[in-house]
């Protein structure tokens, strides 16, 4: 077997440098070749990728910020690899990495998806906790699952299929995170391949190791982006609509009526006060009520993106449909 690993990278130089020079440590017998695409980046992350002594075959594609689906999508496209593996530009592989990919490929896998601990590097604060925590929790029920993984649960993160399936899927569908937006994209992939009666399987001794640097501005607006993504994911797989949508983000009648029009302000004291170093349980908590906000303000978005391109559709059509009519009359 042979792989393409493909890391697309966004603003996160040295991060991105370490963890191509971890790959180094690989203990595959097979071979491999590491493709960074520098989505838009201007930290100086082309010329000093490109500048690595590394013990394997380094490809550094640098386009305009195009979102993550898309730089998975070229480095694909430029791939020669039987198979792709993706991993982000915050995981640092496990020396097996590679190795347990493979061996689940060989006993029938089509796609893999391994467990992504928190790396100990990770700046200490209670975001990396939660997603710690996260990482911990999807492993444990991934484990459970068996051969009927959680479409929810399966990340692009870290996941590989062979590149024959994945052009045959057309790849990820990149207005999910078209410039630069977050979320869903891996889920939808996944659930196009369940769907086609695919073979998805987690390998718990897979590791790839996040050093989680989001900060709980970045945070607030990914999860905004991801209320919105939801909403195209499920008008994408209606028949999951009831699993997508984040049961811990339930509006109540409070936040609908009262809070929401106060979220903006109330964004601003939240990150204001952890920006000086506020700290506990309190704080927190506050976060954590902002954040389902922000979520469901996400879900009003996307909802109103959906109306906004059937009305564009409608009108195209009537437009469509007078020019028809239109040139019968000359006729």
């Amino acid at each position: 077997m042979d792989f393409s690993i493909i890391i697309p990278t966004f603003q996160r130089r040295d991060l991105v440098l370490s963890n191509v020079m971890a790959l180094s440590r690989q203990s595959f017998t097979g071979t491999f070749e590491v493709i960074v695409v520098v989505d838009g980046s201007t930290d100086g992350s082309v010329p000093a990728l490109r500048r690595l002594d590394t013990r394997f075959p380094l490809t550094v594609i640098e386009q305009s910020n195009q979102g993550i689906a898309a730089a998975r999508n070229r480095g694909a496209a430029e791939a020669v690899g039987e198979f792709l593996l993706f991993l982000d530009d915050d995981m640092e592989a496990d020396s097996r990495l590679v190795s347990e990919h493979a061996a689940a490929h060989m006993v029938g896998a089509d796609v893999v998806t391994g467990h992504v601990p928190l790396h100990p590097r990770s700046p200490g604060n209670f975001l990396s906790d939660s997603v710690g925590a996260w990482a911990e929790d999807r492993a444990k029920l991934l484990v459970s699952a068996s051969d009927n993984p959680d479409f929810l649960e399966v990340v692009g993160g870290q996941l590989s299929i062979s590149r024959r399936l994945f052009l045959e899927l057309h790849g990820f569908d990149s207005e999910f995170t078209k410039n630069g937006t977050f979320g869903n994209e891996d889920r939808d992939l996944v659930c196009r391949l369940l769907d086609a009666g695919h073979k998805v399987v987690f390998s718990p001794t897979a590791v790839s190791w996040q050093i989680y640097v989001v900060t709980p501005r970045q945070f607030l607006r990914n999860y905004r982006q991801a209320g919105a993504a939801d909403v195209y994911l499920a008008r994408k797989h209606p028949g999951r609509a009831v699993r997508i949508f984040n049961p811990e983000c339930v509006e109540t009648f409070r936040d609908r009526y009262i809070w929401r029009w106060l979220r903006v302000p109330l964004r601003c004291l939240v990150l204001s006060l952890l920006e000086v170093g506020k700290k506990g349980p309190r704080y927190e908590r506050m976060f954590w009520w902002v954040w389902r906000l922000e979520y469901c303000q996400g879900v009003r978005d996307g909802q109103r993106n959906i109306r906004k391109r059937a009305a564009a559709n409608r009108e195209d059509s009537r437009r469509g449909e007078t020019s028809i009519n239109g040139a019968s009359h000359t006729h």
